[in-house]
């Protein structure tokens, strides 16, 4: 559609409505700034995250939220979870079949599930096994419900979102427990996982979130951070197979005790596979403006991030694999999106980073990754992310310090 309109076309989405896309950098760097006369969409993903999700937020409230939970995820409380990850990376990767070829896409998605269950919602014994048999087909499921209308009245006697409902009294037990068992714990103050962190934290008026919110809290920052870490790490995967000069360049760099190569490959793969395509903005005036255009109230516009991290004003040769693009660099992140822009860039993204690299430079202690000549595997949609159609599809051999280990 870029290629027959330009950049900037729209189209009709079920749900929705006129959906407007735009591609030219400066336009979508004023639309994600314009916090004036662009907000949230409306329906967003607080149709199934819940009500007190910041997804759900707008403006002051929104805001209000950002600014109590973003503790939770810098400084101290930040690298407190750098254990977990890495305990939980090793034992999940014990399990890994070497020397025959490996789906990793899979295996990503519930290690990241389980570091979100750890580190986040501070689960264990029975609240973890009870969380892990209920959340990934109930969440899958609602992500196939989130573009689809609410009917007012269950079809031929069947209403899908009456049955997400039934889910969701599940989970809130669940939390509910959760919470009762973290207020009662004398060393709550030293806990490091997140729940912990919101039941102490205060607004500036000094009231707490209350159960549900906490409850819609947890369940986004599962929804948003479990499957966009999960398709990023099968990506990368999938992208160092096809490049081995980066990967020899990359174990060199790691065996000198240095990140600085593995947070350019990873800024390289987020760049040229992002898992998210968009980021969305309703106008909340009629005649709101962004770059050439004058747009009606309620108008949903989108920044394509695939389409901005392709152009090459800005990425020469941006279908190239080239990390050295980010190597001594910052991102700018008005024109590198993946985990959007603006007031409602993700609230996880130190955390997404910091589970990335570890997760990362820990696979690359235990294993070697075999070189391949087969061609890109293509994007598959999971509803609302992309991840490689054959699931990252590698080989790995045991490095051999890893099996003088075992």
């Amino acid at each position: 559609m870029r290629r027959k309109y330009g950049s900037a076309f729209s189209f009709q989405a079920l749900t929705f409505g006129t959906f407007v896309v735009l591609a030219d950098p400066a336009e979508v760097r004023e639309l994600i700034t314009n916090t004036e006369e662009f907000g949230r969409t409306d329906p967003n993903l607080g149709r199934i995250l819940g009500p007190g999700s910041i997804f759900a937020l707008s403006d002051d409230e929104h805001l209000r939220e950002r600014k109590l939970l973003t503790p939770c995820f810098h400084g101290r409380r930040l690298h407190a979870h750098e254990q977990v990850i890495e305990r939980l990376t090793r034992e999940a990767m014990a399990t890994w079949p070497v020397d025959r070829p490996f789906e990793v896409a899979e295996p990503f998605m519930e290690l990241t599930f389980d570091i979100i269950l750890r580190a986040v919602f501070g689960a264990e014994g029975r609240d973890f096994d009870d969380l892990k048999d209920l959340l990934p087909g109930w969440i899958t499921f609602g992500q196939k419900l989130f573009g689809l209308p609410i009917p007012n009245k269950p079809f031929l006697g069947l209403n899908p979102w009456e049955r997400y409902a039934r889910g969701r009294v599940r989970y809130d037990a669940i939390i509910d427990r959760l919470i009762d068992q973290a207020e009662a714990d004398p060393a709550l103050a030293e806990r490091g996982d997140v729940l912990a962190v919101m039941l102490q934290a205060r607004y500036d008026d000094g009231s707490r979130l209350d159960a549900r919110r906490i409850a819609d809290e947890l369940l986004t920052l599962l929804g948003a951070g479990h499957e966009t870490t999960a398709g990023t790490l099968a990506w990368t995967m999938e992208r160092l197979s096809r490049h081995p000069a980066v990967v020899a360049r990359l174990q060199s760099d790691l065996a000198a005790d240095s990140s600085e190569y593995l947070r350019a490959v990873l800024a390289e793969v987020q760049r040229t596979r992002p898992v998210i395509d968009g980021l969305g903005r309703m106008a909340k005036v009629d005649g709101a403006r962004v770059g050439r255009w004058s747009l009606p109230e309620g108008t949903i516009v989108t920044g394509n991030i695939m389409l901005i991290h392709e152009d090459p004003d800005i990425y020469p040769d941006p279908q190239r694999f080239d990390p050295d693009r980010f190597v001594g660099e910052r991102v700018d992140p008005l024109v590198w999106l993946p985990f959007g822009g603006g007031v409602r860039r993700c609230l996880g993204a130190a955390f997404a980073q910091l589970e990335l690299e570890i997760v990362v430079r820990t696979f690359f202690e235990l294993f070697e990754l075999h070189s391949t000549d087969a061609p890109d595997e293509r994007w598959r949609s999971r509803g609302l992310t992309f991840t490689p159609k054959k699931g990252g599809r590698v080989t790995l051999s045991l490095r051999r310090s890893a099996t003088a280990a075992v």
